[in-house]
Order: structure tokens, then C-alpha cells, then sequence
């Protein structure tokens, strides 16, 4: 019976450790850091507390069991930070933290104070003014291109749709009405 989900007895006891285990850092090796974005093969652009950008890898124990998003929050454990190797992975993933494990670690107070106020998917609602294509300070510099611009494209704001896919940049939209004027005149 292939495809009817079962699970190696491994496959599944790793998937109810991830979900189910209330995991601690360890105070000089592990690290709290948020996900920034996937960079393929299972390493992924992590955002540590003081602002630093690093790369950190998921073990092959988590692969096609365990899936990362952007703005999830994660445990790893740091290797040598003194290597200058710009790409290198410098960390290893030991956990995935969901919303329970994160509320047991606030009230335990050992969650970072530069995550105090982030939530699972903050990262989503606090994007940076210049990935909005479609804002003031962008015509501002190229007000050229917005005014001789025939074809006029909106960016769909995050607001207003019903379900934001947290994976993906804002959409575009061609404003049709703009085309019909020009067909009438």
C-alpha cells in the first residue's frame, strides 16, 4: 500500500520531538535566531540578536519532515565565528520553535531581549519601506518613470488581500482601466 502515509517508527519520533519538547538553549553554544530567507538546500539566512546575518544549515534528520519559513524562529548551535568565509554555514540547526515553545521560553525568560516583541510572521509586517515598489519614496526618485508611464501596474498591498502567502513578495496587478481609455480615445 504505497502512499498511505506511514511513517518509520524514526520519521515519526523525530517529528513528535520537533513538535512536542519544550527545548532550552545552552547558555554559551546555542542561539535563538529568526529566518530570513531560504537560500536552497536547506540552508537558510538567519538573523542573529545583535543584528548579524549568517547562514545556518538543517540536518538531514529534519529533511522532508520539518519544514522553514520565513520569520520562524529556530535554536542552533554556533560553529567558528572567526572564519571571514562570507558564505560560509557558520551554525546548525538543533530546533525549530513553534508558538508553545516559544511562550514556554518567554516565561521562562530565556528568550532574547532582541525578539522580545516578535511574534512568529513579524517579519512579514515589518518590511522595509524600499521593497514596496509602489510607495512615495520610490516616485520620488524616479518621477519620470511613474509620469510618462502609459501602462500603469499596482502593487497589492498585504492588507488587502484575504490570505497573504507569508512566503512570497507583494503580487502586481496591471490596472486595466487605464487600457480602455486608451482604446476609446
Amino acid at each position: 500500500m504505497s502512499g498511505s502515509g506511514r511513517k518509520s517508527h524514526y520519521r515519526k519520533s523525530v517529528t513528535q520531538k520537533v513538535l512536542d519538547e519544550y527545548p532550552e538553549p545552552r547558555e554559551s553554544v546555542d542561539e535563538i535566531v529568526c529566518v530570513l530567507a531560504s537560500r536552497g538546500s536547506n540552508i537558510f539566512e538567519v538573523l542573529h540578536t545583535n543584528g548579524e546575518v549568517r547562514l545556518t544549515m538543517l540536518p538531514q534528520k529534519y529533511h522532508k519532515l520539518i519544514w522553514i519559513k520565513r520569520g520562524d524562529f529556530l535554536i542552533v548551535t554556533v560553529g567558528d565565528a572567526e572564519m571571514d568565509n562570507k558564505g560560509a554555514v557558520k551554525s546548525l540547526v538543533l530546533h525549530i520553535l513553534y508558538k508553545d515553545q516559544i511562550k514556554y521560553l518567554r516565561r521562562k525568560e530565556l528568550w532574547p531581549s532582541g525578539f522580545i516583541n516578535s511574534e512568529p510572521g513579524w517579519l512579514d509586517r515589518q518590511r522595509p519601506v524600499e521593497d514596496h515598489p509602489n510607495d512615495e519614496a520610490s516616485h520620488q526618485k524616479h518621477p519620470e518613470a511613474s509620469s510618462s508611464d502609459s501602462r500603469s501596474i499596482k502593487f497589492t498591498q498585504p492588507s488587502d488581500a484575504f490570505y497573504v502567502n507569508s512566503n512570497r513578495r507583494l503580487a502586481h496587478v496591471e490596472d486595466e482601466n487605464n487600457d480602455l481609455d486608451e482604446i476609446e480615445n
